[in-house]
């Protein structure tokens, strides 16, 4: 689901920016690709990695939080307990959701854009698009994009 969403919010960003989205989970034999798209003359070949601080990489389980004094439900400022309960304290962007990245998939991405620009002929980038979204609604989610690969057109 978390993953899910940030596919939609990423799209929804690319279209806001005249993309045009022509295809999600994009299957091909390099790679499976989440987002293509068209903006002016480049093929945009785009990973997305999503995370939420509640419930993202290090977060703790919710039956790890502390319960409140009355017993009903967790504390919102419970001491942490465990290193993961630690770890979730820690500002998100410390724990950025590319981690999940690893060299295979960069490799896999990398193949898939230079066999994208094989049979396109125009510019293609491969872009990593990271999500963080808080699912407690205080903020709007964030989104940082990096450029993994840029092939000019012929």
């Amino acid at each position: 689901q978390v993953g899910a969403a940030g596919e939609a919010l990423v799209a929804r960003a690319l279209r806001q920016a005249g993309a045009r989205v022509c295809g999600r989970r994009v299957q091909s034999q390099w790679a499976e690709v989440d987002l293509v798209a068209y903006l002016g003359d480049s093929l945009l070949l785009v990973e997305v990695k999503t995370a939420s601080p509640r419930r993202g990489p290090g977060a703790p389980p919710a039956s790890a939080q502390s319960p409140s004094p009355d017993g009903s439900s967790p504390a919102p400022h419970a001491e942490p307990r465990t290193a993961s309960q630690c770890l979730a304290l820690v500002p998100p962007w410390n724990r950025r959701p590319a981690r999940g990245l690893g060299p295979r998939q960069r490799e896999r991405l990398h193949r898939a854009g230079r066999a994208a620009r094989r049979s396109w002929g125009g510019p293609v980038r491969v872009l990593l698009a990271e999500v963080l979204l808080d699912h407690g609604h205080e903020q709007e989610p964030a989104l940082h994009w990096t450029e993994l690969l840029f092939l000019p057109g012929a």
